[in-house]
This record gives C-alpha cells, sequence and structure tokens, in this order.
C-alpha cells in the first residue's frame, strides 16, 4: 500500500515532514516522492543532467535501497525541498563524497538504516537501485526496543561529529535512547503542553530547541510551565511558541521570584493583553514576534520587554526591571528598537 496516494508535490512534501517516528521502508519512501505529478520531466532534469544514474563496479558491495527500513524515532525530518536543491547544486548524485551508507540488522533480518537515509533518497531520486554500505549485525536477542536505542546512539555519535545535527534532531535521538537527562527535559516539554520534533504531539508546536536546552536547568519547572502558560494564553490564536521567547519569559519568571511581593501569573497576563490590544498603537494583531523581535532573543533584554511594556514599570526604577541587571545602553537598544518601528508604520 503506497504512503500516500497524491501526486501534487505540496501534499507529498508535507506528508513526508509529518514522519517523526513509527517504521517505514525507504523504498515506499522514495515511490512516494516519485509519484509526484510532473517529477520525471520537470524535477528529474534538474537533478540529473546526464540522465544516467552513477554505477559501481562488480567487486563493490550493495545493498537494494528496497530493502531496507528506516526507524524515524531518530532519524531527521525528510525534507524533501533540501534533498532535491542539494542534488540541483551538485549536478546529480555524487557517489566519492556520498560514500557508504549505515544499516544495522536487527533480529528479525530486516535491515535498518541508521545513517545515510537522505543520500539514499537522494539516489532512489535519480534511478539509483542500491548503495555501497557498511553493515552491523545486532547481537542475538537483542530486542527491537534495545536495537532503537543503539542504533539511535550511534546516529547522534557519528553526527555529532560530522555535520553537526540541530538541537532538537539530538534531542530526539537521546530521547529514543532514554538518556535520563533528555526525559527529564521531555517531561517538562509534555508539561508545558508544548511539542518538539512530533514527541508530544497534542502540545503546542515549540520553534527551536537550542535555548531552552541551554538555559534548562537555570529556571524551575514551574517557571517553564508558566512562562508557556502565559504566551500560550496571550497569544492563543498562534500555532506555535518561540523558544526565545518562552526562556525570555521563564528568566523574567524566576527573577519575580526575588521580589517581596512578587507578581501574579495572572497580572503578568492581563498586563501583557493590555499592550498586544492597546488600539491607541494601531498594532493590528501583534504575533509574538512583534512582541519578542524587540529583545534580540536576550533574555534580559525580553526581561525589560515583559516588566517595561506588560507590567508599565519605569525602566529606571522598577522593581522587577531593576533586577535584569541591565545597563543604559542595553535598554536604550530596546526603546530604538521600538522607536524605529513606530516610525516605519508613521511613514
Amino acid at each position: 500500500m503506497a504512503l500516500i496516494k497524491s501526486t501534487k508535490y505540496n501534499e507529498v512534501e508535507a506528508f513526508l515532514l509529518g514522519l517523526r517516528d513509527g517504521v517505514y521502508s525507504v523504498g515506499d519512501i522514495i515511490d512516494a516522492i516519485l509519484q509526484i505529478g510532473n517529477f520525471k520531466s520537470k524535477t528529474f532534469p534538474k537533478i540529473s543532467p546526464t540522465g544516467i544514474p552513477p554505477s559501481y563496479t562488480e567487486e563493490t558491495p550493495l545493498v537494494n535501497l528496497y530493502d531496507l527500513y528506516v526507524d524515524m524515532d531518530y532519524q531527521r525530518k525528510i525534507q524533501l525541498a533540501k534533498l532535491i536543491s542539494n542534488l540541483v547544486e551538485k549536478g546529480g548524485f555524487c557517489k566519492t563524497p556520498a560514500g557508504t551508507i549505515d544499516f544495522a540488522i536487527r533480529n528479525d533480518g530486516r535491515k535498518f538504516v541508521w545513517d545515510g537515509l537522505g543520500r539514499c533518497l537522494m539516489a532512489g531520486m535519480i534511478g539509483m537501485k542500491a548503495l555501497p554500505y557498511s553493515a552491523t549485525l545486532h547481537e542475538k536477542d537483542t530486542s527491537d526496543r534495545d536495537a532503537q536505542k543503539h542504533e539511535a546512539n550511534w546516529f547522534s555519535t557519528k553526527n555529532g561529529l560530522q555535520r553537526k545535527p540541530k538541537s532538537e534532531e539530538l534531542f530526539k535521538a537521546h530521547v529514543c535512547e532514554e538518556l535520563p537527562d533528555a526525559m527529564k527535559k521531555l517531561e517538562t516539554i509534555k508539561k508545558c503542553d508544548l511539542d518538539i520534533e512530533g514527541l508530544n504531539p497534542s502540545g503546542t508546536l515549540l520553534t527551536g530547541f537550542k535555548a531552552f536546552d541551554t538555559e534548562f536547568e537555570e529556571m524551575s519547572e514551574k517557571n517553564w510551565i508558566d512562562a508557556s502558560d502565559i504566551i500560550r494564553t496571550v497569544w492563543w490564536d498562534s500555532k506555535t511558541v518561540a523558544v526565545y521567547g518562552l526562556t525570555g519569559v521563564a528568566y523574567t519568571l524566576k527573577m519575580n521570584e526575588y521580589l517581596p511581593v512578587p507578581y501574579t501569573v495572572k497580572e503578568i497576563k492581563t498586563g501583557l493583553k493590555k499592550w498586544r490590544f492597546d488600539k491607541s498603537q494601531k498594532r493590528e494583531r501583534c504575533f509574538q514576534n512583534d512582541f519578542f523581535k524587540h529583545g534580540h532573543r536576550n533574555i534580559h533584554l525580553i526581561g525589560y520587554l515583559l516588566c517595561t511594556r506588560g507590567l508599565g514599570e519605569v525602566p529606571e526604577t522598577g522593581q522587577l526591571v531593576s533586577l535584569m541587571g541591565l545597563i543604559p545602553d542595553n535598554m536604550e537598544m530596546v526603546e530604538v528598537s521600538i522607536t524605529t518601528e513606530i516610525i516605519k508604520k508613521v511613514a
């Protein structure tokens, strides 16, 4: 049965991008791409200028692409546009730099490619049927779950030494390995009702991960949960939560705890809603980025924004903003950013 019956590029691309967990046949994924309408007539000439797939010598050990499986629980997202762009840029599939793919044989005989999925798909797109390989045999009686953990570990280790994956991609692999640190962070993400890499599908998508990962231990779990609640309440019409906004709000909540009488979460929500819908500013809908961008992805400057715009504190004397440890130049940078935008709108 076909993975997806659609022949529309946008639908196939979106479907493949959504394959974030589960086991799939590499051949089925290749076929899903090849079934796109006009692929052979329009895309193929761009990704394979000669129209002839590279070949290997008879002595080269090859594995049939249609004999391979992939476990998306620890793999990167399949970005079709990026794969096509790579082939166009390189003038086709370059077999020498592509080297060998790595697969592991599980106890049931299935071959799982743990490094080289992108190369498999690019090769399949230009008509290649097999690639050189390096194979590993899982030890006898290794369960599927343990095999998955081993493969996830090999994936994160090898890719971490080469082209470093995005922090969220490594995090996904570490969750698959059930590493304690990753599981602790995932638990907090779930309590925040957020999703990263499809690990909590019912949550709001967290765009980015590195800032959360870096600052995780600096804030309490309650800080993270309340920060997520504030953002998702104020910007209830947004399908995402910006990671730098989440981190900045969590930091502000941490500093808020040092006040003799801390602001309540309700007060912060009310203040931000009032700022967002202040008709005198003619902000229209004012999305998250329209607020957080003036903090320049700096947790202290986002704290300054939250204090002065959300809570109405005076920059120089506000009780909470004073705890941000900002110098006048820092505060001026934010004010100039906001003023410049207002001037542009008026003009």
